[in-house]
């Protein structure tokens, strides 16, 4: 198929006899319009789909981007680290137009900043020049014209069980004795805990995401599990971690799973493994996240490391292996020689590694050079707070 003069020409060729041949020209404009059609209306249609199926994910989604929009911060490595887990999320919930739009303006901004080393003010201009809202205006859009205005008319809601609403109604009737302090203290803690929302359900957004970027690189994974005591809940603190974790399951999918190919050749199943397991260990939440793909390439990465002045030669010598492995987690590093939508700014990886030190956690990887790798993130729960008097 060529295009030729504004027109979609299919060409085919037919060997005839007498050292001949039949070359047949075909107008395919029109069916080539339809196709796209049809595909743009199918991923508005998915969109829909992953919006609707998660109300409050999407309504707290869009207050944060809005408030990002009008709030941007004040320092450059912070800011492109949260456009870069907007672009994940939104990649997430299937979107449209926004996704494609912050994906250029980051190409935008480092281009500026590799050109003409710019400081945040200049960044904040470019931000506010792009404009982000009317990309994001068109998604909304499309969500109010299939699911009404309503729906983004709506706030956010929980849903509480009656024996919870019963037990504070008892601890309340209790507040004229004399133990007031003890029965306000509880009674904060359990609203506190109302709040709380289970594991399972922050972690299970990703077994789609992952099937999401696995089609569009063209590789097969099992579909994957999410391990772990499904009652379990935690502080919404942990949120935003989780959120970044988008950045670790694209890179398992797009750097660590080979190709079919290669891993029938290294006698591996033809199609891959990526799983994430959690529990609770000494009040801690140990994640943690593991593939069955190529592992990391130490050299690789250490290259990567000098071409972009993050270590030279001389400190990569004193450094360990294990030491080495953490330079993923580095700012501007990527070991991709292909920016997509879904990798290769080398800011994914260290947004995550932002979220866990805010929680005071820490971060071990067990590397398995062509057998995969594993990240373990152990993150300290909340302790019930004391009450001031």
């Amino acid at each position: 198929e060529h295009s030729i003069n504004n027109k979609d020409i299919k060409i085919e060729y037919k060997l005839l006899p007498d050292d001949k041949f039949m070359l047949v020209l075909t107008d395919i404009t029109n069916t080539k319009k339809l196709e796209n059609k049809i595909k743009e209306q199918n991923q508005i249609q998915k969109m829909i789909v992953s919006v609707a199926s998660n109300k409050n994910d999407f309504i707290k989604l869009r207050f944060e981007f809005e408030n990002f929009i009008a709030n941007p911060s004040s320092e450059i490595k912070t800011l492109l680290r949260q456009l870069h887990t907007f672009k994940g999320i939104f990649a997430q919930k299937e979107m449209v137009n926004i996704v494609y739009a912050i994906h250029e303006l980051e190409t935008i901004i480092n281009n500026a900043i590799i050109n003409s080393n710019s400081n945040i003010t200049e960044i904040i201009e470019i931000l506010n020049k792009y404009n982000l809202e009317q990309y994001f205006q068109i998604d909304l859009k499309l969500i109010e014209e299939a699911l009404g205005k309503e729906f983004l008319d709506m706030v956010c809601s929980l849903n509480i069980d009656i024996d919870s609403l019963d037990n504070l109604e008892s601890k309340v009737k209790q507040l004229e004795s004399k133990e007031t302090y003890k029965i306000v203290e509880d009674i904060l803690h359990d609203f506190e805990k109302i709040k709380h929302e289970t594991v399972f359900h922050m972690l299970n957004t990703y077994p789609i995401s992952i099937q999401q970027i696995a089609q569009k690189l063209d590789k097969d994974i099992y579909p994957l599990e999410i391990v772990g005591d499904e009652k379990i809940k935690v502080s919404s603190k942990f949120k935003p971690f989780i959120k970044t974790l988008i950045h670790l399951f694209n890179n398992c999918v797009e750097h660590g799973i080979e190709d079919m190919e290669s891993r029938v050749e290294n006698d591996k199943d033809e199609i891959g493994t990526i799983e994430c397991k959690y529990e609770i260990i000494d009040n801690d939440l140990k994640i943690i996240i593991s593939d069955d793909g190529a592992g990391i390439n130490i050299d690789k990465l250490s290259q990567s490391a000098i071409k972009n002045n993050i270590k030279n030669s001389d400190e990569l010598s004193s450094m360990r292996d294990d030491e080495k492995l953490f330079l993923v987690f580095e700012d501007n590093l990527s070991t991709n020689e292909n920016i997509s939508t879904t990798a290769g700014r080398g800011v994914g990886m260290s947004a995550i590694k932002n979220e866990v030190e805010k929680l005071n956690g820490n971060i071990e990887i067990k590397n398995y050079t062509s057998k995969g790798v594993e990240f373990i993130f152990t993150l300290p729960l909340e302790m019930q707070k004391e009450i001031k008097r």
